[in-house]
């Protein structure tokens, strides 16, 4: 429920939400590193600068120059993975470890300049995170990878993926020509195994685009839809508990089909998402459709 904001406000309160409604606003312009996640003290901060000449220690002074450094760190809670903006790293990113309440994991970009670009090339998923829980992934260009751009999910039965954000992405190019429905994706948050369940999913900002995938953006708790067009192996009785959206269009037949879902929040459309050239709607499936 979104609750009005009074006008007696005292003015501390009130200087706290404006600075917050400007770091909202102005979280894309580039300026440095915009997540508002701040690391806990025992954190550490990762930075990726793939126009290094040569691969450092992940410091800023001394920054990793490919996916392969990144790929090969388990972060912890609260650990920050930095992508120098401007710059182009080859590879699928496909970090490891989870982040814990309150304490997620967050990729962000640094510096000034366009988006950094993450490029899979033919890796099936140019991002991947799998089994893994509690991860914030902000302000990148996700292209190429063969099935899926953004990619998590996990097959661990009655686990919950909790806690996954993806804000401001540009994702396109997967260059998989889909054969069915759910068979692939440019943007694909999905529960793999029995009981699994998705528990507080944000998709904002998120563009998907120019590829012959399946689906743009797509968040599934598995089920009846997806088994029966040949994507799971198993009927699943996973629920989508907690979902805050505002990366789609509104439109009354993206609404999710059940009421197993327990919380909706629509705040605003902004964005159609295209594939191979036609208008494509993110969709919502939970494991009560078609049931």
């Amino acid at each position: 429920m979104l609750y009005p904001i009074q006008n007696a406000l005292r003015p501390g309160i009130a200087l706290a939400i404006a600075m917050l409604v400007f770091y909202a606003l102005h979280g894309r312009s580039g300026l440095g590193h915009s997540s508002l996640v701040q690391p806990p003290p025992d954190s550490t901060t990762y930075y990726l600068d793939c126009s290094a000449s040569r691969d450092g220690d992940g410091s800023r002074a001394s920054p990793w120059n490919s996916v392969a450094s990144a790929n090969a760190v388990t972060f912890a809670r609260g650990d920050h993975l930095l992508l120098n903006r401007g710059t182009v790293c080859n590879g699928a990113l496909t970090p490891r470890g989870s982040g814990a309440a309150n304490a997620p994991i967050v990729i962000d970009a640094y510096g000034t300049g366009a988006q950094p670009v993450i490029n899979g090339g033919n890796a099936e998923e140019a991002l991947k995170l799998f089994n893994q829980q509690y991860w914030e992934i902000n302000n990148l260009e996700v292209t190429g990878g063969t099935r899926y751009g953004v990619y998590v999910s996990g097959n661990t039965p009655n686990a919950s993926i909790n806690h996954i954000y993806v804000k401001n992405l540009n994702v396109h190019g997967a260059t998989y020509t889909s054969t069915k429905r759910a068979d692939s994706g440019e943007v694909f948050i999905s529960t793999g195994a029995a009981g699994e369940t998705l528990n507080d999913v944000l998709v904002d900002g998120v563009t998907a685009h120019d590829s012959h995938v399946s689906e743009g953006i797509f968040v599934s708790a598995g089920g009846a839809w997806t088994t029966s067009m040949g994507r799971s192996t198993e009927r699943t009785s996973a629920v989508i508990s907690s979902l805050v959206s505002r990366a789609i269009m509104h439109m009354p037949y993206m609404m999710p089909y059940s009421s197993a879902i327990d919380r909706l929040t629509w705040l605003k459309p902004l964005v159609i998402l295209k594939a191979s050239g036609q208008a494509h709607f993110a969709r919502f499936v939970d494991s009560k459709e078609n049931r």
